[in-house]
């Protein structure tokens, strides 16, 4: 109401403020059109790499392929892919991945790091209808040693590493989850594959970084229960915002609906604090009669009065 009242007092200031909050909607209409854009090619991108794995999945299975063989071969197209295109920009100009990268960043300008290699995994499990979350592996102490992902497979979650082509198989010959791993290192790292760094032994591993996250770490030190509920459950949030352009598409539009709400509120009250603040009309004065118009309308003879008829 106050910036409603200052606005109605300078003319100038509520135009340049509508000018102000035009251009901002504007923008963020842009930011929601460059990210649908943005998220159409990623996604094209990451079906092209799924394709061609199911179908390197359904040669080797003679058929229709299992879901754990699809598993395996997305495993192999990703690692493929993100290591040949680390290599070139590794040569060429490193990058540093930031936290609005998305998916399609990681995929075309790799990092080299179990950042850019976990996130298109991830991403491109999900585009084959995997459910996916995060595991940090923590070593000495030292938080997100090296970060892998665990996909649900036939109803079971089982632990896979890009960064090295890299899964474990239980004595039963299923895929192992990163508990089985963490659970009998001795057996499992006789399967690791060559050049497998031997200290992301899964002696320490979590779902969520709690640390990370402003006040969670405090709240869930008050109730080490929740903590313990949480890392049994495998509650990971970072792949909550895996589709990174979603977000963005949201916020545009969000915040130029918004925006658009003020605007239009603004100009149903302004013409009515315009009305109301105008000062009210001056009664006119009723024209006087001549003096000598008057004299003679007194000293006229009154008219007789008509009798009636009948």
């Amino acid at each position: 109401m106050r910036l409603m009242r200052l606005l109605s007092r300078h003319p100038k200031l509520a135009v340049f403020s509508r000018s102000v909050v035009d251009a901002t909607i504007g923008a963020l209409l842009m930011l929601a059109l460059l990210s649908w854009q943005r998220m159409r090619d990623d996604d094209a991108l990451f079906r092209q790499l799924v394709q061609v794995a199911e179908l390197k999945a359904a040669k080797v299975a003679g058929g229709v392929a299992p879901d754990e063989t699809r598993a395996l071969e997305i495993l192999h197209a990703v690692y493929a892919e993100v290591r040949e295109r680390a290599v070139f920009f590794g040569d060429t100009e490193w990058t540093t991945p930031h936290l609005l990268w998305s998916a399609g960043d990681h995929m075309n300008r790799p990092a080299g790091a179990c950042a850019s290699y976990v996130t298109v995994l991830a991403k491109a499990m999900q585009t084959a209808d995997f459910p996916v979350r995060k595991v940090g592996l923590v070593k000495n102490g030292i938080m997100a040693y090296h970060h892998v992902l665990e996909a649900k497979v036939n109803g079971r979650w089982v632990v896979l590493d890009a960064a090295f082509d890299q899964s474990f198989r239980r004595p039963d010959g299923k895929l192992a989850s990163a508990a089985d791993v963490h659970g009998d290192w001795l057996y499992y790292r006789t399967q690791i594959m060559p050049g497998y760094y031997p200290e992301y032994d899964y002696s320490g591993y979590y779902y969520t970084n709690w640390n990370r996250i402003p006040g969670a770490a405090m709240v869930l030190g008050w109730f080490p229960e929740a903590r313990t509920w949480l890392h049994a459950h495998g509650i990971s949030i970072r792949f909550w915002f895996l589709n990174v352009h979603a977000w963005l598409i949201g916020l545009g539009l969000g915040g130029a609906g918004l925006l658009l709400l003020v605007r239009w509120r603004g100009t149903r009250k302004t013409p009515a604090a315009q009305k109301s603040a105008a000062p009210s009309p001056e009664p006119r004065e009723k024209p006087k009669m001549p003096e000598w118009v008057r004299q003679q309308a007194l000293e006229a003879p009154l008219p007789l009065p008509v009798a009636k008829r009948g």
